[in-house]
């Protein structure tokens, strides 16, 4: 069952209709209503930043000076922001250029913010134990879901009952990462927790607190997660269980980068590298072997 994201408008009432067709093109391409709608926030961001100029009118200066622009809190943007938004421009920008809407390209000689390494931070044995232990029975789930089994937040706030194939030990993905559907092995004592929660045959196994026709959103999985971690004295996101997951899978399977790649769901190896961690003591081994 898919959920539809109504796109709201976030641009001031000037703006033309550019961006609605570029949304629309956005669709038809097949982009998740999700990606869509950070693209429209994006843009109408940009709008207000370089107002009272029109948005497809905006020049190389302008976006620079957008992309170099400072959070409320004062605080620049992260490089992983940068990268990200600069890369959306070019989306747009370049989409004005090719259908004729704009003679220029202003992100053509823009420079591209490089993605920063990521580096792993699967939550410590210890923690994940504690806070299995100290949660309640909802919580609980949640944590195995992510330490087991590897799911995202948003993977957790849409899972179904009847995708909880019990008798198989699997887990259906409906749509993951990128709308990429999948299927996962399911620890026991994820689907213990599932069960004990009270695993529905159908239907939203976490629905919405108040819309039970609906399920929770992902961002409140995210948050209560980290909220719970925080209560414990725990400094971690409900995402690095999916890190420790990632790093226990390549530890047990021979580091085979393959099968992680598959568990994890990536579309190519590159993705899943980041998650792969090498114990110091290995590393020093490997040297003192030289």
């Amino acid at each position: 069952m898919a959920i539809r994201l109504r796109i709201v408008n976030a641009h001031p009432k000037e703006v033309d209709s550019c961006v609605g067709e570029y949304l629309a093109d956005q669709e038809l391409a097949g982009l998740r209503p999700v990606t869509r709608y950070q693209h429209n926030t994006l843009l109408g961001r940009l709008s207000r930043h370089i107002s009272p100029t029109q948005l497809r009118d905006a020049t190389s200066d302008q976006l620079r000076d957008f992309l170099l622009r400072s959070k409320a809190n004062g605080q620049p943007l992260s490089q992983g922001t940068r990268a990200g938004e600069a890369s959306w421009l070019r989306s747009y920008f370049g989409w004005l250029h090719r259908t004729g809407r704009r003679a220029d390209n202003p992100t053509e000689y823009l420079p591209r913010p490089k993605h920063p390494r990521r580096l792993p931070r699967p939550i410590g044995e210890p923690d994940l134990e504690m806070a299995i232990a100290l949660a309640d029975a909802r919580m609980r789930a949640w944590l195995r879901l992510a330490a087991y089994t590897g799911l995202r937040a948003a993977e957790i706030s849409m899972l179904r009952g009847e995708n909880v194939l019990l008798s198989q030990h699997l887990i259906v993905i409906a749509e993951g990462k990128g709308g990429r559907p999948g299927v996962v092995p399911a620890h026991p004592s994820v689907l213990q927790s599932l069960t004990d929660w009270g695993l529905p045959q159908a239907g939203w196994v976490f629905p919405h607190t108040y819309k039970h026709d609906e399920p929770i959103k992902a961002w409140s999985v995210s948050h209560k997660a980290a909220d719970y971690l925080r209560s414990c004295g725990i400094d971690a996101t409900i995402h690095q269980l999916r890190h420790r997951f990632a790093t226990a899978v390549y530890q047990t399977s021979g580091r085979d980068l393959r099968t992680t790649q598959e568990l994890l769901r990536h579309a190519t190896p590159l993705s899943t590298a980041i998650y792969t961690w090498v114990d110091p003591a290995d590393a020093s081994q490997a040297v003192n072997a030289l």
